[in-house]
């Protein structure tokens, strides 16, 4: 059924992943595949990442609408740009649309 959209997929995480920014490439990997595995409860799985971005980025997946200043905050007093949390927040996001959709095709395939 979606098997159409999965290039178009993949290109749009890929450029999520390697456009140049305000975070490394390999941070909004390991950022896009700890949402991904929140969603489809593979989170054991994932490289780990600073604990800030981490508690962040499962906030973004699993309960967006508690996300205050206070969470930004904490970003940005270990360090982190404003660039570097939309980025961070945007891979988050993507991450949690494609665990979504995933788990979605998964169930249309049973």
């Amino acid at each position: 059924m979606f098997e159409q959209y999965k290039a178009q997929i993949e290109r749009l995480i890929q450029a999520a992943i390697h456009h140049p920014g305000a975070t490394s490439s390999t941070l909004r990997q390991r950022i896009v595949a700890r949402g991904k595995a929140q969603i489809t409860s593979h989170i054991g799985s994932v490289e780990p990442l600073p604990q800030e971005i981490a508690e962040f980025v499962d906030k973004v997946v699993l309960s967006s609408h508690d996300i205050r200043d206070e969470d930004i905050a904490v970003l940005k007093a270990a360090g982190h740009s404003e660039d570097a949390i939309l980025e961070i927040t945007n891979c988050a996001a993507l991450a949690a649309g494609i665990g979504r959709l995933d788990v979605v095709v998964s169930a249309c395939e049973r």
